[in-house]
């Protein structure tokens, strides 16, 4: 007995494709005594959409209606057995097509079901293919948008940085050169200062060489005036600094604060001294008299005492 082969899927009536027919096809009258049950053994994951794993057939009337709706399914002419033979058409119809209704032999309904599986495995490889190249195209298009993103992220921080650089030197350059001026302002200043130093110095000694000169002829006149007067009785040493030392030299009758006077003038020591070096002078010259006159020495046969002083103050 010939086996009844069906595919279908649902369509409207414009030719559109529904969803897949998950139910199962019983005839639209009472099935007749010549009835034939046919399964078709395929599984849920080798079936194409569509297609029941188990259609019953009434070979005196060939027309069904499915349990979800009421949309008659006819049956088509008699040429498409043609068509079922060629595999690339048994392929498409597998993919998706209108119902097809014929009679085929049954090893013909296994070289079909072949034909089904591998069109499904087909499919399934196609899918795989097409998924796993759009996964790599969306992944390439977030890499390439990520690296146009680095990169601009990478150029404002470039340009960040170059300007915080310039800026920077710009700074450094502006307290350089605000460091560098005031330290010249600095050293100018010093300079004045040692300028007016050196000067007031300067006159300080001419002042003093002046008065030394203008007193220079009386005190000349005055040790030549004493010399007649007798041999000295007391040279001094008087220590004026910096390991320089000048001679006294006191006769009996010299008055030691004009001594002294002229002393100070002559060597430019401060006029508060000539007090200090007269006190000193008085203070030497009574010891040399006490100790001469104790040893009974007069006049000219006395041998002058000598002493080493310090006027105990500096140059001005």
């Amino acid at each position: 007995m010939e086996s009844v082969f069906l595919h279908f899927e649902a369509v409207d009536q414009l030719g559109k494709k529904e969803s897949t027919i998950q139910t199962m096809i019983k005839p639209i009258a009472p099935l007749p005594d010549r009835f034939v049950e046919h399964k078709i053994s395929l599984d849920n994951h080798d079936r194409p959409a569509g297609m029941p794993s188990t259609i019953r057939v009434n070979l005196n009337k060939y027309d069904f209606r499915n349990t979800r709706g009421t949309e008659e399914i006819n049956p088509l002419p008699a040429h498409v057995s043609k068509v079922i033979h060629d595999a690339a058409e048994r392929r498409l119809m597998a993919l998706g097509s209108y119902y097809k209704y014929l009679q085929v032999p049954e090893d013909e309904v296994k070289n079909i079901e072949a034909e089904l599986r591998k069109a499904k495995h087909f499919e399934m490889l196609t899918l795989s293919r097409s998924s796993r190249h759009s996964e790599m195209d969306s992944l390439r298009e977030l890499l390439q948008h990520t690296e146009s993103e680095r990169r601009e992220i990478a150029q404002k921080v470039l340009i960040e940085a170059q300007l915080q650089r310039s800026k920077a030197m710009k700074t450094l350059s502006h307290e350089m050169e605000r460091i560098r001026l005031e330290e010249q302002a600095r050293l100018e200043e010093d300079r004045k200062k040692v300028l007016v130093r050196e000067r007031n110095v300067l006159l300080d000694r001419r002042r003093v060489f002046e008065v030394s000169n203008s007193a220079a002829g009386g005190s000349t006149s005055q040790q030549q005036a004493g010399g007649s007067g007798g041999a000295p009785v007391l040279i001094m040493n008087v220590a004026l600094g910096n390991g320089k030392e000048e001679k006294i030299t006191v006769r009996r009758h010299d008055d030691p604060s004009s001594i002294a006077m002229n002393f100070v003038k002559r060597h430019g020591l401060p006029d508060h001294t000539v007090a200090a070096l007269a006190n000193q002078i008085r203070s030497n010259l009574s010891h040399h008299i006490h100790v001469t006159s104790g040893r009974g020495a007069t006049g000219t046969n006395a041998t002058p005492t000598r002493r080493t002083t310090s006027p105990a103050t500096s140059r001005r």
